[in-house]
């Protein structure tokens, strides 16, 4: 049965939504547009297997690209450049870059943010590791897990925009420092299925603001909490 490409499009959402299932697709598809022709499990079937051998076609299609070399050491001398960047300094599409990319099994694996630590916070973390390990087993339900985070206007590392492109994770870190920067700061916690909080500052989150959140805020909001 034909189809146009817009209609191929819906009957994808549809097929999707059932989680590849063409009996149930079919039925959802006459639920939901009954004022549209009506297709069997079979269109669905044939429309699945037309997918996968495009998406075959481009996967084992071979790269001809002379350029290729180019853009492989490209990778080398600068891993963290985005493919639109490589695009204008090489003159080769996005798509191309990552089917090159993607056969020379390459990754582009993300940054990780992490707390800056000094030399006294790893001796606390291997002490509260042998403690935690002396206690109860249910003994993390009744732990209050709570965090700070610092929303900024501007300056902020978006990491999904931060790649290095590599046939080896190089465990990419960045060390950064909330607690020293301004703007807004909100406080939340968790404690076994319940949420605390959250709370707001309009000042920097420091040693003085945090002692009374605890010792003023962090009482009422506990309140209702079973003993």
């Amino acid at each position: 049965m034909s189809y146009s490409n817009m209609e191929a499009y819906d009957m994808l959402l549809i097929l999707g939504e059932c989680r590849g299932s063409f009996s149930a697709a079919e039925i959802l598809w006459r639920q939901r547009y009954s004022d549209r022709t009506p297709h069997s499990h079979n269109v669905f079937s044939h429309l699945a297997k037309r997918i996968q051998r495009i998406k075959r076609r481009q996967i084992h299609r071979p790269i001809r690209d002379e350029r290729a070399a180019e853009i492989l050491e490209s990778a080398e001398l600068n891993p963290r450049d985005s493919l639109r960047r490589r695009e204008r300094n090489s003159g080769v599409s996005c798509t191309s870059i990552w089917r090159i990319f993607r056969q020379n099994k390459f990754h582009p694996y993300r940054m990780s943010l992490y707390q800056a630590l000094n030399n006294n916070d790893f001796y606390q973390r291997l002490a509260f590791c042998n403690w935690i390990r002396q206690q109860p087993p249910d003994f993390h339900h009744k732990i209050l897990f709570c965090d700070e985070c610092t929303f900024k206007s501007v300056g902020s590392v978006n990491t999904w925009n931060c790649r290095h492109w590599s046939q080896v994770n190089p465990h990419w870190l960045r060390e950064i420092d909330h607690q020293h920067v301004g703007k807004i700061n909100v406080w939340c916690g968790i404690i076994g299925n319940r949420i605390i909080g959250p709370i707001f500052f309009q000042e920097t989150l420091n040693a003085d603001r945090y002692s009374a959140l605890i010792e003023t805020d962090l009482p009422v909001l506990l309140e209702t909490l079973p003993l």
